[in-house]
């Protein structure tokens, strides 16, 4: 059994539970118990957009925010019980959720020697402040993501590519990166070059929680086609 003394704060219960999503968005429902008499000012403490009270060991990076106000129930015996849902996150950088496979064509020459080139798209999240703007640079890939995955002669699948290498990235609106794929044909090797473009991010999603906004992004190849260095 809880006993409550009857004073005039609002009291944090030890009732609270923590939810980490995938973003780095943190929800936290959390109980508090006020007297009955007092539950116009005790709404004004937990009304939507307020920081959630009594927090000192604040699983969040920049505070949490109740979002959606407070649930009440009157208990008969002077006080009232407020369960209260806050928005926080752990993280403001971006987060990979899932990468998949896309496969372009190289036009070189009169399209006997296509090249097949796997690459990966991407879809990530990222959590903000109401307002805030998502910077070019808050959305960065890692060179295992931008690198071609796999290459291949359309015509001669067989030919395996001993080596990919970057040899040039050209900063123009999209970045365009030069490589180079070495082919061993039974102990003969043949170099070809090509051009690819990276990822267009594009936002696909949002998902409000009070003070904070959760994006949705995809980070796709902007054409199936590639052309040759």
């Amino acid at each position: 059994m809880i006993v409550y003394k009857k004073n005039d704060g609002l009291i944090t219960t030890g009732e609270r539970s923590i939810n980490n999503f995938q973003s780095g968005l943190i929800r936290v429902e959390q109980k508090f118990v006020g007297l009955s008499t007092n539950e116009v000012s005790d709404r004004l403490l937990l009304q939507e957009g307020m920081i959630l009270p009594g927090q000192l060991d604040d699983p969040s990076l920049d505070g949490l925010y109740i979002y959606g106000g407070a649930q009440e129930s009157r208990s008969g015996d002077g006080f009232t019980t407020y369960q209260v849902s806050a928005f926080g996150r752990r993280l403001d950088t971006m987060v990979e959720l899932s990468r998949s496979q896309r496969t372009l064509i190289s036009v070189i020459g009169n399209g006997t020697l296509n090249l097949e080139v796997i690459v990966y798209d991407m879809i990530g999240t990222i959590v903000k402040k109401q307002g805030e703007v998502i910077k070019p640079d808050e959305i960065t890939f890692q060179d295992d993501f931008l690198n071609p995955q796999y290459v291949r002669f359309l015509r001669y699948p067989d030919l395996k590519a001993g080596s990919i290498v970057e040899t040039n990235v050209t900063n123009f609106i999209i970045p365009t990166r030069t490589y180079e794929v070495k082919f061993d044909a039974e102990g003969i090797f043949a170099l070809r070059t090509f051009k690819l473009k990276d990822p267009i991010v594009r936002i696909t999603a949002q998902r409000n929680f009070g003070k904070w906004v959760e994006y949705e992004f995809e980070a796709i190849r902007q054409s199936d086609i590639i052309l040759e260095a």
